[in-house]
Formats: structure tokens, C-alpha cells, sequence
């Protein structure tokens, strides 16, 4: 019942962002699908240790880039209708604009976005009941263009989880990342990026160091097959996550992926 719940409310305020802004741009939309082998939260921790697929639906208001996306994570085994869920709410040109203002003199791009999850009561948390979490993002970042085809972008962003049935409370998590983007042909592109920050140990855990080095490539289909050129495969996909120094409710781990992207 909570899940539709909160798929109705993400779909009316996607109508009434709609209706506000008519008439001041158009819109453009995402869709993103991906099969890993297991669920791993993006600093570390082990959600759900199963293959699981995850989509999301991103709407983006193009002259002032407001966006509003709803996500999916779902278990393939014999509990795929059992699914968590995530719609989550942005506003980045409208930070991009404040914090340009603010940091002008640096040319940093800003993204300031908050979300809401409901992770369910599977995986490998610790906790009796189900977890509902409260999300907000501020990210500052830079990219620099090496040459026509590769670009790096060095980034630094601090987030605020609040646990909203949990005594736990709040929580922060500070990060450092960079992100290498290569063209190595027409159609094809070779993305290399990582991260590494401190969190206190929002999610019933312990705090400490942790980080992620991922890879993948992305292979953009021909016209010629059908969808034209806005459909991009992702395949493969890699990530390592680590804690250093060790932290006991965290373990390094790789996961793997694949899926496709299709915009319009």
C-alpha cells in the first residue's frame, strides 16, 4: 500500500510540475533499466545479496533542468513483486543558478536534490522492521575537457540521511570523487570514476572511511536498429567497494551489471 501510495505521489507532482512550468520549455524524459548481481548501497553497504533489477523513470524540465524521477529496485528471484522503492525530487539548475552566483569565480556546477526511500524489510540490514529513509544531496563540481573525446569531472558532495522510523536519527556522509569520461569510438565510450568520504554510521551501523571504483562501457545503438540514437547500452558494469580502515559492518565487494538507457 505504501508503494502505491508513493508512486501516485510522484506521478501528481509530475502533472503539476508540468502544468507550472507549460509554456517555459519542454520536456525530456530518461529511462534506465539495469540487471546486478546484488544491491549495494552507494557507499558500501550489502542491501539485498541477490540478483535484482533496477529501473527509473526521470522526467527534466529542459530550460531550468527541475527534474523528478521515480525508481525501482526489485529482487529477480522468487520475490520479484516484493520491490523497494525510491521517488525521488530534484532541482539543479535552480541551485546551479544560486550557487553560481555564490561560487562564480570558481565555475563550479551545483546539485542540490532530495529523495525518499523505502528499502523494505530484506536484505542484509540489521533492523526488525522496515526501513524508511529521508535523503537530501548538495554536490559541487567541475569538468574539464581534456580534449574533444574525454572530459574529467572532479566533484565533492555532502549528504544528510534521516532514519524516519528509527531511533537511530540522523546521519552525514562526506565524499571526494572523480569521474573519467572517454570516447574510444563512434558509438562507443569507456567511463571510469570513484569515490571516497566518511560516514557516521547512519544505517545501523558503525562509522568509518569507505569508497567505491567502478568502470563500465556504453555502447549507443545505430538508427538502424529502431530506437534511434538516444538508446545506449550499458554492458558490462563493475564496481569494488572498500572501507579503509576496516569497518566492521562493511565488507569489501565487487558488483556486477548491465542494462540500457533510452532518452526522448
Amino acid at each position: 500500500m505504501k508503494q502505491l501510495l508513493i508512486t501516485i505521489i510522484v506521478l501528481v507532482l509530475l502533472i503539476i510540475t508540468n502544468q507550472s512550468l507549460a509554456g517555459e520549455g519542454d520536456w525530456s524524459y530518461e529511462i534506465d533499466s539495469m540487471i546486478k548481481n546484488k544491491y549495494i548501497s552507494p557507499d558500501g553497504f550489502n542491501i539485498h545479496n541477490d540478483w535484482v533489477s533496477q529501473t527509473g523513470i526521470k522526467a527534466i524540465h529542459d530550460s531550468s533542468d527541475i527534474y523528478v524521477k521515480f525508481w525501482y529496485n526489485g529482487d529477480l528471484g522468487a520475490n520479484f513483486l516484493d520491490m523497494d522503492n525510491s521517488a525521488g525530487m530534484g532541482f539543479e539548475t535552480e541551485s546551479n543558478y544560486i550557487l553560481g552566483k555564490l561560487f562564480q569565480v570558481w565555475g563550479l556546477d551545483g546539485d542540490v536534490s532530495v529523495a525518499f526511500w523505502d528499502l523494505g524489510t530484506q536484505g542484509e540490514l540489521k533492523n526488525d522492521g522496515s526501513i524508511d529513509l529521508f535523503f537530501t544531496n548538495l554536490k559541487l563540481g567541475k569538468t574539464f575537457e581534456i580534449n574533444p573525446h574525454q572530459a574529467i569531472t572532479l566533484y565533492s558532495q555532502v549528504s544528510n540521511y534521516t532514519l524516519l522510523n528509527s531511533s537511530q536519527g540522523n546521519g552525514w556522509d562526506y565524499r571526494l570523487g572523480l569521474s573519467h569520461d572517454l570516447n574510444l569510438s563512434k558509438g562507443l565510450g569507456w567511463s571510469l570514476g570513484g569515490d571516497y568520504g566518511f560516514d557516521d554510521g547512519y544505517i545501523f551501523g558503525d562509522p568509518g572511511f569507505n569508497g567505491k571504483a567502478s568502470t563500465s562501457l556504453s555502447w549507443k545503438l545505430p538508427p538502424c536498429f529502431g530506437f534511434g540514437e538516444n538508446t545506449t547500452l550499458i554492458l558490462p558494469e563493475a564496481t569494488y567497494f572498500f572501507s579503509s580502515p576496516r569497518v566492521g559492518d562493511q565488507k569489501d565487494v565487487w558488483a556486477f551489471g548491465g542494462g540500457v538507457s533510452i532518452k526522448f
